[in-house]
């Protein structure tokens, strides 16, 4: 990851309106070669996005199964190293504020519950379209205005109640405080979670806008 930092670095000091025509010829020689090296394209996206400022957006748009490279997902053999890749990037990108955001094709394969939890761990969305709406979703992303950073949610219960289908690290004083990262947070960010009364035994679900 620190390798790949350094060469973003570099890349990036030029501003945007001096290299914009580059990139753009750039991508119109893009062939399609029949491979999909996602996890490659990810940790350059999420270095550059890193040299940038607070609340910088990575979404990743593909139409197939990560099969090539780094975070190949393709072979039963590599899943765990793969795994371990995912939650460094994922890791990364939380501790820069990066959101990342997915984009996938319906009826294409690309193991959406691994990318999903990239989503998840740093505050984006996961989005199945349609192709011919494809640009219409992608606007959409980048429309989710960021209206703060490095937030740090935390909730306190009434020692009577307790949180449940929270990861044990973020919950402390018998289950009844949950501290969360969120990172980015969006005007449309919700948290959503659960906790149960220990007299009354039953599930209630809470919803918290930030």
């Amino acid at each position: 990851m620190e390798s790949a930092v350094l060469c973003s670095e570099s890349l990036m000091k030029e501003p945007l309106k001096n290299s914009s025509q580059t990139l753009i010829d750039q991508f119109n020689r893009l062939e399609e070669g029949g491979k999909t090296s996602l996890g490659p394209a990810l940790l350059a996206s999420v270095a550059l996005a890193s040299t940038g400022n607070q609340g910088s957006m990575v979404v990743i748009c593909t139409d197939g199964l990560a099969n090539v490279g780094l975070g190949s997902l393709d072979l039963e053999n590599e899943l765990e190293e793969s795994r371990k890749f995912y939650e460094e990037v994922s890791k990364f990108a939380q501790e820069h504020n990066i959101n990342i955001s997915v984009i996938t094709i319906k009826g294409e394969g690309c193991k959406v519950e691994t990318l999903g939890k990239l989503a998840d761990d740093t505050n984006g969305n996961v989005t199945r379209v349609n192709p011919d709406e494809i640009s219409q979703d992608f606007s959409g992303i980048l429309k989710d205005e960021i209206v703060a950073t490095n937030v740090d949610l935390e909730i306190r219960l009434h020692k009577g109640l307790k949180f449940c289908n929270e990861d044990q690290l973020n919950l402390s004083e018998d289950g009844s405080l949950l501290k969360r990262r969120i990172g980015n947070a969006t005007i449309n960010t919700e948290v959503i979670y659960h906790y149960f009364s220990f007299c009354l035994f039953f599930i209630i679900l809470g919803g918290l806008p930030i």
